[in-house]
Formats: C-alpha cells, structure tokens, sequence
C-alpha cells in the first residue's frame, strides 16, 4: 500500500498558475485558496486569486485579495494598487481608483501603468485636460509606449487637437481609416 503525499505549498501554487494559464479558472481559484491555506501570508497566491476573482466578475472579492496583498506589502505597486484601481474602476468606485493610482505613483513616480490609468478614467469622467498631463507624464517615461500614444491620442482628439491626436493615434494603433463622418482605429 502506498502513502500519498502531500503537495508542497509551491507545488500548490504552481498547480493553480498551470490552472489560470490554462483558463480553468475554478480549479486555481481551489489551489490559491489551499495555498493561501498553508502560507495565509502567500502575496502572490492573494494577487492571483484577485484576478480569478476578477475574470469570474466577483469584483468584491477581489477587491478583498488586493487590499490583503497591500496589507501584507504596502509598497507592490503593480501587482496591489494597479490591480485594485481597476476593479475598483469596474465596481463603479471611480475616486477610489484615482486614489490606488496616486498611491502606485507615490510608490513608483516611473509606473506608466498608474498614468495611463489616471488617463483613461480622468478622460471618462470627462476631466479631459487633466487626463492629457497623466498620457503626457507617461509619454515622458516612454514616448513609444502604444497604449499611452493611443489613450494620448483619444484624450486630444476630444480636446479638438485633431492634427496631433491622430498622429499619436496611428503611433499607438499603426493604422488609422477614415470614413465620411468620422475615423475608426482599425
């Protein structure tokens, strides 16, 4: 008769990250909580299963992950205040995603992530000149960067900036087509 043996916290882990990858989402979900069983302190384990939690639309739950991993690490910028703007942001909570987004910029005035996330949620609450100097402080760190030149480019084609938004445009998308009433990214 053999013994079984147990899985190591890091042979768990491993097993719910194969899971995520592989989109099967209820059984990392299981794994990031034995994880999280074994090692309560386990960040990783927290962040990750924040963003099952997520992908699942369980917005509070994960919400409740990413402030654990800020409480066990108060200075992860990407993995805990990025993550828990966002869903904040999807939760409807716009200033207390603004607020995740300045703390990340605290931590780390070189997060392009935090500035284009202030950006894009200034731009839609329709704070569009304030939204222009987060894409710009963030051009300023990477000025290829596609997703700072395309939320750039959106932010002045709303301020009437047409000659300039497209050109930031067509640098964050490539290609640019034009109809009659309008313009599409393609």
């Amino acid at each position: 008769m053999s013994e079984k043996r147990s899985l190591t916290t890091r042979e768990t882990f491993a097993l719910a990250v194969e899971n995520h990858q592989k989109n099967n989402l209820q059984a990392a979900e299981n794994f990031y909580k034995e994880t999280l069983k074994a090692n309560p302190n386990h960040v990783d384990a927290h962040n990750n299963l924040g963003i099952v939690f997520k992908e699942l639309g369980e917005f509070q739950k994960a919400v409740d992950c990413y402030q654990k991993v800020i409480q066990i690490q108060p200075d992860r910028v990407e993995d805990a205040h990025i993550n828990l703007g966002i869903t904040l942001k999807e939760l409807g909570e716009h200033q207390k995603a603004i607020n995740c987004y300045e703390k990340a910029i605290q931590i780390d005035p070189n997060c392009i992530g935090a500035y284009n996330n202030l950006g894009v949620i200034l731009g839609e609450l329709g704070q569009d000149n304030e939204a222009k100097k987060y894409f710009e402080k963030s051009l300023n760190l990477d000025p290829n960067n596609k997703i700072t030149c395309k939320g750039y480019g959106d932010i002045l084609l709303k301020l009437n900036q047409h000659s300039k938004g497209l050109e930031y445009l067509r640098k964050g998308t490539g290609f640019i087509r034009f109809t009659q009433k309008d313009f599409r990214i393609i």
